[in-house]
């Protein structure tokens, strides 16, 4: 457990980063710390007792050597913080330079222009492939109604109402199926299953007959045209006939079951045919009569089906529903169309946007920038100044502590004593900001131009979509 926290420890302490040592706010130079870690005052007394630096010595001695060196290695530290620190200012201010910025966004209308033009020739084709198509269909509709007569919308049904429709039908054959199920079962050795078998088919074949007649049949006693009225009242006449021979032939089938109850070899088929022939109003029970007239209900309810189907003009709901499927396709491409241009409209005028507040924020970018490099040199002459009132600190230090060790051996002070130590000359690097605050006015020049452009570069982004979907729109007019 003991290794365990001395290795968490040491990687905690491991995994710490040092700051940088240039930095003259982070690390200032301290008289006193300096004073220790290069041992002035014992080295003064060491060498004040020896009677060293000697009195005609012209040079510094080993530790006013070393006091300079270390304020002269902080003095280049600082300098090198300085040359960096105004690298990277230059590079920022470099970056927020918005001129590209507000070219864009000045030609923001524009750019919108020319990339709706260019969706739209690329959409023209098969709008007007849309279109040709609507507008055949619309003339294909009106002619169809001119020639019938018909001043009447179609009733085309939905997907809804087939759907409705057709679990309707499959309603009528089981609900049918499952009442004369009944029926059959009491005749039929395989009781319930073999009679709803019997009854099912009995019962689909009554249903589609039926829903034919209703839907192909009866609907043309509507039609204009002579012969096809015939047709249909050939239909209506049909219909019923149909309707009896159907529940006939069920009736008899049951009752020649029933008969033939006894008698495993009778052919209940052959024996319903033979009556019915014969005699086909003459059935044995009532159950049979109740099946008759339940075939009669079930074949009423789906010849009304049928004719209800769709409209009950021949042939209208068909041309009424090419019509519609072709001018919804068309109003589906410009609704595609319309939904392409409004997401451009708004790219573009999230581009102006974004656009404003990047240069506002580069602006306010560069200020800080110019103020930093003033800053930095206010820094930078504090730093240094520091370091030469803390040389001549070290070197007063130094040399008074020796003095007063050398008095007690009687030996004079070296002449240098009483000059002061000069530091090496440094080249500054340039903090003049004249050209920055040059460039800081043309910056806020452009801000300006693109503050008083946004309002016309939005209304003319959106004077030139309202111009493109007009196109689209008296083109939709042609339809109607």
């Amino acid at each position: 457990m003991e290794f365990l926290k001395k290795m968490f420890s040491w990687l905690l302490i491991s995994g710490k980063t040092e700051p940088s040592g240039n930095h003259p706010d982070l690390h200032p130079l301290d008289l006193d710390e300096l004073k220790q870690e290069l041992n002035v005052e014992f080295e003064a007394r060491r060498l004040g007792e020896v009677g060293l630096p000697r009195p005609e010595e012209t040079r510094l001695s080993g530790p006013e050597n070393k006091i300079v060196q270390r304020l002269e290695a902080a003095r280049r530290d600082y300098m090198n913080w300085a040359t960096i620190r105004l690298k990277n200012i230059q590079i920022k201010m470099h970056a927020c330079d918005i001129t590209k910025t507000v070219n864009r966004a000045l030609q923001a209308a524009e750019e919108f222009e020319r990339t709706a033009n260019g969706h739209l020739s690329d959409y023209e084709a098969e709008i007007r492939r849309l279109q040709a198509a609507a507008l055949q269909m619309e003339e294909d509709l009106r002619l169809f109604k001119l020639d019938n007569r018909l001043v009447r919308t179609a009733k085309v049904a939905s997907p809804t109402q087939k759907l409705t429709f057709v679990f309707l039908a499959i309603f009528i054959v089981v609900l049918e199926g499952a009442l004369n199920a009944n029926f059959f079962a009491q005749s039929l050795d395989g009781g319930l299953i073999q009679g709803f078998t019997y009854a099912f088919l009995l019962a689909f074949c009554n249903v589609a007959v039926a829903m034919a007649l209703g839907r192909f049949g009866v609907p043309h006693v509507n039609h204009i045209r002579p012969l096809n009225r015939m047709i249909g009242y050939s239909a209506l006449i049909v219909a019923p006939v149909i309707m009896v021979v159907m529940g006939l032939v069920i009736a008899h089938f049951r009752d020649s079951l029933a008969q033939g109850l006894d008698d495993p070899a009778s052919n209940p088929g052959g024996v319903a045919l033979q009556t019915l022939m014969n005699n086909p109003f003459q059935l044995h029970d009532i159950y049979s009569w109740l099946l008759f007239g339940l075939s009669i209900f079930f074949a009423l309810a789906s010849l009304a089906e049928g004719y209800y189907w769709e409209d009950p003009y021949p042939g209208f709901s068909r041309v009424q529903k090419n019509a519609d499927n072709a001018v919804q396709e068309y109003e589906e491409g410009l609704a595609e169309m319309r939904e392409l241009l409004e997401k451009l409209k708004d790219e573009h005028l999230d581009v102006l946007e974004s656009s404003m507040d990047t240069a506002r924020a580069a602006v306010l970018e560069y200020k800080e920038q110019i103020h930093e490099k003033t800053s930095s040199r206010h820094r930078l002459q504090r730093a240094l100044h520091k370091a030469e009132n803390v040389l001549e600190a070290l070197i007063a230090i130094f040399r008074t502590d020796n003095e007063l060790h050398r008095k007690r051996k009687g030996v004079p002070i070296p002449a240098y004593f009483s000059s002061k130590v000069a530091l090496q000359e440094i080249e500054w690097p340039s903090f003049e900001t004249a050209q920055d605050e040059q460039s800081l006015a043309r910056q806020e020049e452009l801000l300006s131009r693109l503050m008083d452009k946004v309002e016309p570069i939005r209304a003319q982004i959106q004077s030139s979509f309202d111009s493109r979907f007009d196109q689209l729109k008296s083109i939709r007019e042609q339809i109607r």
